[in-house]
């Protein structure tokens, strides 16, 4: 009645009135009240295993004596239940089924382990904590109850007969094979049909977010998926936050070259679709988007018809426009191969690991099988469209520094290179830092490549959110430091998104450790509600920023495009030259930010 009251704009009483923040702060409060309420009464009664000395011990026991005793403390993701119902729990987002499932292996020892992302379902969803489920009394059942629908094997990782791996389906849910026929039809109109329009406005709107205002806000979108904020699912959110958590989603996975990440968009590709070849899908993708960009340079360095003449008169800020859709690129190509390349161990007990086997697809080995022309794959694409572009942007900066204290010109050898390497490509990166500070521009691929590669290959999401924390703080407190940015809010604005990130990330680290270490911990479960409404807004604020910042940004470019018109007179004697005017201002002694054409920079 009171949430009602407010709602409907009625004073709660004859004579006191409420205002509308009040009202707001009042309404939050009885939506976070409801979800504690709702995550403690939804458990389900106990059952108890009726076990005996002649049947088989229930997952996460052991016979001993004669008698079952449970052992599932030894496990990771395993708690023994102590009311006298012979029962194990297993917390939200862990697998446990045979070591060795499809292997012929005499072994009979069971395993925990990490479950992917929508693998697990935990189909009675038998509640017992608010972040755990009941186990089946009996081994043969494990799969049936922890696989989601159309899932079996080691991790969940296979497709039932009959199904497939869906592409755009964040979860790879494995559906019905029903219009696997139409799968290219889909692709072309999903993947490449967008991504080819984003190439064209890109290069026809001449879009730049290479610049200070935006570098960190495109590493902050384009990093956010990887640090799996819901603890890969053992994080549960209430109703409401999920549904808040769907709008930044679909537009930070954007920057991913991820345009539809929604289940009911998904799609069978072809019949017996498997997650690797969904991941080799998102290779051609990325690939088709590098294609549009080496030729679109082939043809403004080396053609000088006429057709193409209006893109050789703006060259530079066309190369500028292919630098952002390379950067959207370079962040999908790194997922991929780290998702393609990332191994986790099955643990038996005292958290011993038996053997390794690929994250998302659990029946193969790492490296065994078919797992090796994959990871051979995902290596020589990393090696080419990953390392190479990061070494690159690192050390060139640093060898023309070399150079000059050598006392030799960088501006006649970047001449001579010109040939060889089109050096428009490099400076747009280069564009908003100083001088001596142009190999961060490396740096940050180089910060995807350190993130990427701690969810590839930490041991333990705990480990993971640890390594990360770590990496966070060291860059937050380098940026604080050397300012690498001409412009000083550029500095600030990236050291507080680096403090965002890290805040980020903190939150998810205690709201993991609260559920798998102390989960039977009532007082401390329930700041975890309050922890993720924080740490939403947290990931909002970036969103916000660039919303408006981008709405201002275009207000002024409009102002100058009607008012200004004689500066386009300047812009297009500048995208002539074949020489970033910073080779120009080495020669009298100036810093130069070597960039002054009206984009996002000014």
């Amino acid at each position: 009645v009171l949430a009602a009251s407010v709602m409907m704009g009625f004073p709660v009483s004859p004579h006191t009135s409420m205002r509308g923040w009040q009202a707001l702060l009042l309404l939050l409060f009885l939506v976070l009240l409801a979800s504690q309420c709702k995550g403690q009464t939804q458990f389900f009664v106990r059952t108890k295993c009726n076990t005996s000395s002649t049947t088989e011990c229930q997952p996460g026991y052991c016979r001993k004596n004669g008698t079952c005793v449970c052992n599932a403390d030894r496990y990771e993701g395993l708690h023994c239940d102590y009311s006298g119902n012979n029962r194990t729990d297993i917390i939200n987002g862990f697998w446990m089924g045979p070591c060795f499932h499809n292997n012929n292996h005499s072994s009979n020892k069971l395993c925990t382990s990490h479950c992917p992302l929508g693998y697990c379902s935990y189909q009675n969803e038998n509640h017992t904590q608010k972040y755990s489920y009941q186990l089946p009394c009996y081994v043969s059942k494990l799969d049936n109850f922890i696989c989601g629908p159309g899932r079996t094997g080691t991790l969940c990782g296979e497709c039932t007969t009959n199904r497939s791996v869906f592409y755009h389906s964040w979860k790879l849910t494995c559906g019905a094979n029903d219009l696997c026929a139409w799968g290219w039809l889909f692709y072309v109109l999903s993947e490449l049909l967008p991504a080819t329009l984003l190439f064209l406005v890109i290069i026809l709107l001449n879009v730049n977010i290479m610049t200070g205002a935006s570098n960190g806000f495109i590493l902050f979108a384009q990093l956010l998926d990887s640090f799996s904020v819901d603890g890969n699912g053992i994080i549960e959110f209430s109703k409401p936050v999920q549904y808040l958590t769907y709008p930044y989603r679909l537009i930070y996975r954007t920057f991913n070259l991820d345009f539809i990440s929604l289940e009911c968009f998904s799609f069978c590709p072809w019949k017996g679709a498997s997650a690797f070849g969904v991941y080799m899908l998102k290779y051609c993708t990325t690939l088709f988007s590098l294609g549009m960009v080496v030729c679109t340079i082939f043809f403004v360095n080396r053609c000088h018809c006429g057709k193409l003449r209006f893109i050789y008169q703006k060259k530079r800020s066309v190369f500028k426009g292919l630098c952002t859709l390379f950067v959207l690129c370079y962040s999908q190509c790194t997922r991929v191969s780290a998702h393609l390349l990332s191994p986790i161990c099955l643990w038996s007990k005292d958290y011993r690991c038996e053997r390794k086997v690929v994250f998302h697809s659990g029946e193969l080995g790492f490296f065994e099988g078919q797992h090796r022309i994959y990871g051979s794959l995902a290596i020589l694409i990393g090696l080419f469209l990953v390392i190479v572009p990061m070494v690159l942007l690192l050390v060139y900066p640093l060898c023309f520094k070399a150079l000059h204290l050598c006392g030799l010109s960088e501006s006649r050898l970047a001449t001579l290179l010109e040939k060889a390497l089109p050096m428009q490509w490099l400076d747009p990166f280069q564009s908003t830092f100083k001088n001596r500070y142009r190999f961060f521009s490396g740096l940050y691929f180089a910060y995807r490549v350190f993130a990427l590669a701690a969810y590839a290959y930490s041991p333990t999401l705990f480990e993971f959110y640890i390594l990360v924390q770590f990496q966070l703080v060291g860059i937050l407190t380098l940026h604080s430091i050397v300012q690498p940015y001409q412009k000083r809010w550029h500095n600030v604005l990236d050291s507080l998104l680096f403090l965002n990130m890290s805040l980020i990330n903190g939150i998810t680290l205690y709201n993991y450790s609260v559920i798998v270490m102390k989960y039977d911990d009532i007082v401390a479960d329930r700041y975890v509600n309050i922890t993720t409404a924080l740490q939403l807004l947290l990931i909002y604020i970036p969103l916000a920023y660039m919303l408006v910042y981008g709405m201002l940004k275009g207000c002024v470019l409009a102002y100058k495009h009607c008012y200004l018109s004689h500066l386009n007179y300047v812009n297009i004697q500048e995208d002539e030259g074949e020489v970033p005017s910073r080779f120009l201002d080495e020669e009298v002694g100036v810093d130069a930010s070597f960039d002054n054409s009206i984009e996002w920079s000014t």
